[in-house]
């Protein structure tokens, strides 16, 4: 599991929403993911009615494993009417727990002690594994400007990076 799939996809959503975001050359070179995928990241808030098995399905679908416990990102539990999830920007997992098909609290909690603690109001959950095809370059993306300290610094190492893939670099140098 790639730790950084979240992260990146969230800053994609950053760029596309005209948000600002700040990245790192490592990330500027590796590329920007497309986005998430349709109908991700999903939202689960207090009160909401919740499908187990369809969350279950999703969750599969967008690279996260289901286990008996929880004990890192890109995980997912479900035991009766309680349904754990590490998502792959959370700093915590949470709890949903359930009464019926209604989500009565989320909170998250100890991926050791398994016990939970503070509770919150929303969790927002982003797919652990990037859409194929779905990685461009800053300057491929409509209205995302790259502001660099050292744009050669930047140049040399998008080269190296190209060089390395196998790719062509963007705009054919």
């Amino acid at each position: 599991y790639d730790e950084g799939v979240g992260q990146r996809l969230k800053a994609a959503r950053a760029l596309s929403s005209e948000k600002v975001a700040v990245a790192g050359v490592e990330a500027l070179i590796a590329g920007i993911p497309g986005g998430p995928p349709e109908g991700w990241p999903l939202d689960i808030v207090t009160g909401m009615e919740l499908d187990l098995e369809r969350i279950a399905n999703t969750l599969v679908e967008g690279g996260y494993e289901r286990e008996y416990t929880v004990e890192g990102w890109g995980h997912f539990a479900i035991r009766g009417g309680i349904l754990d999830i590490f998502p792959s920007t959370a700093d915590r997992p949470v709890r949903v727990e359930l009464s019926g098909d209604r989500v009565e609290s989320l909170r998250e909690f100890n991926v050791v002690t398994q016990r939970s603690s503070e509770r919150v109001e929303r969790v927002e959950i982003f797919p652990a594994i990037e859409k194929d095809g779905g990685t461009s370059y800053p300057g491929a993306l409509p209205e995302v400007k790259v502001l660099s300290v050292n744009p050669e610094f930047l140049e040399t190492k998008a080269a190296e990076f190209c060089t390395e893939a196998g790719i062509e670099l963007p705009g054919g140098s």
